[in-house]
């Protein structure tokens, strides 16, 4: 063999060693990412990457007061919901709203790691029942459910809000007549029309 060859064949060994150890290295390190191309290899850094969450709960009328919703209660459409939070860092994330669907579910979702508090509009139809702590925790008040600590890719759910029935306000001889249609219904409608907050009456159910 030449010495023009034996330079060669040494080259490529040292080559494909150095190579594997760059290989080896790279695999070793997630912070970067190997990308060939019609010349050479790049490393480059990766982007910072971070799962969302979501938190999710529906609002209803808990005539009975057992804090479920049964078959015969009422799922309260329209009702505005309000999401404030800070992150991991303390810093205030902007304040997000949405309203309740048909079903008087509502959710949030892409939210970062962090402490939240979601917040109820009272309806003033109806009278306030309790606010329930869900699946991660928090703590129950008036209308909110605060301290509510989510990490990457936290699914929480649950976080729900009751309404007891109907104030005096929404109590008219027009619930009790077939053209107000279901219970249900009569409930909706009352939260659409807004009537003025009241103490607790008396609640009406209707097939």
């Amino acid at each position: 063999m030449g010495i023009r060859q034996l330079c060669t064949s040494a080259f490529r060994s040292l080559w494909g060693s150095s190579a594997r150890r760059r290989q080896d290295s790279l695999e070793s390190n997630s912070a970067y990412v190997a990308r060939r191309t019609s010349q050479n290899l790049q490393i480059e850094p990766l982007e910072s990457r971070q799962l969302l969450a979501t938190l999710a709960g529906t609002v209803f009328a808990d005539i009975n007061g057992n804090n479920t919703q049964d078959a015969a209660e009422t799922s309260l459409a329209g009702i505005l919901i309000t999401l404030n939070g800070v992150d991991e860092s303390g810093e205030a994330l902007a304040s997000r709203t949405t309203v309740t669907g048909s079903n008087g579910s509502y959710q949030f979702a892409d939210l970062v790691a962090g402490t939240y508090t979601v917040t109820q509009a009272q309806p003033k139809a109806l009278v306030d029942g309790v606010a329930l702590v869900g699946s991660f925790g928090g703590t129950s008040g008036p209308n909110t459910i605060s301290n509510i600590v989510l990490g990457e890719d936290d699914a929480a759910v649950n976080y729900n809000f009751t309404e007891k029935g109907f104030g005096p306000s929404s109590v008219s001889i027009n619930l009790f007549l077939a053209s107000a249609g279901s219970g249900a219904q009569a409930l909706n409608n009352a939260v659409a029309s807004a009537g003025s907050f009241a103490p607790f009456v008396t609640s009406i159910t209707r097939g």
